[in-house]
């Protein structure tokens, strides 16, 4: 039980920091737009999936060769924010369900 408290625990920390890292303490124009939903962490704590999303109509491909770009930089400031021994090695995932959200509500609009 206390295990999964820490994980949950993490998991919010991370996506915070994570956040205010991508948006706020590195400068790139598509980086700044992209928000993290949700972060779920092994049990162990050595890897994170990020669940990220973009308000931009860029492709797919392009925010994620931006993440990739930045993915080390992201984990050493994450690293640095967390204060802890080993930084979980982060897995960023494209998240589709604004667009998914946003392609019901087209089809519901067409509806009326």
């Amino acid at each position: 039980m206390a295990n999964k408290i820490k994980i949950e625990k993490m998991q919010s920390l991370i996506t915070r920091d994570l956040t205010f890292i991508m948006q706020r303490e590195i400068r790139d124009e598509i980086l700044n737009t992209l928000s993290v939903n949700a972060v779920k962490l092994s049990n162990d704590l050595g890897h994170a999936k990020v669940y990220y999303s973009s308000l931009l109509s860029k492709p797919e491909l392009e925010l994620t060769n931006v993440v990739q770009e930045y993915k080390n930089e992201i984990r050493s400031k994450l690293a640095h924010k967390l204060e802890i021994y080993r930084c979980p090695d982060l897995e960023f995932i494209y998240d589709y369900s604004l667009d998914n959200a946003n392609n019901i509500e087209t089809i519901l609009q067409k509806l009326k």
